[in-house]
């Protein structure tokens, strides 16, 4: 599938897919809605077929990243009274072609960050 939004989530603590982290995608403007949720895969690539149609137009886009909740529910058992310090964390952004975009994120507890596209490497 070629996808016109491709959001790639690597949880920095593991270096590999932060698999199961959850996925909200919206558009914004005047016709703001919810477009899709998605979960990321074991190779870092959120599944949402949505991101592969014509709802990705050029305009203003919101990801929100459940980073808490992913970290979470790898606590240690022995550990699930510590949280991480990010929770839920919004992203916008704007679109303006029709090519396709990538959004490359690193993730840990307590930081998250944008990696350019030439140095993100998806770990399997």
């Amino acid at each position: 599938m070629d996808e016109r939004l491709r959001i790639e989530v690597i949880d920095s603590t593991r270096d590999r897919g932060a698999e199961g982290m959850r996925v909200d995608v919206f558009t914004l403007g005047a016709r703001a809605r919810k477009l899709c949720s998605g979960f990321v895969n074991a190779d870092g690539a959120v599944d949402a077929p949505v991101l592969a149609t014509d709802a990705i137009t050029p305009g203003e886009f919101e990801v929100v990243f459940y980073i808490g909740d992913y970290f979470r529910s790898r606590l240690p058992v022995d550990n699930e009274n510590e949280s991480p310090l990010l929770d839920t964390v919004p992203f916008r952004f704007t679109i303006t072609g029709t090519q396709p975009y990538l959004l490359p994120l690193r993730v840990a507890p307590a930081a998250f960050s944008l990696v350019p596209a030439r140095d993100f490497v998806t770990a399997a």
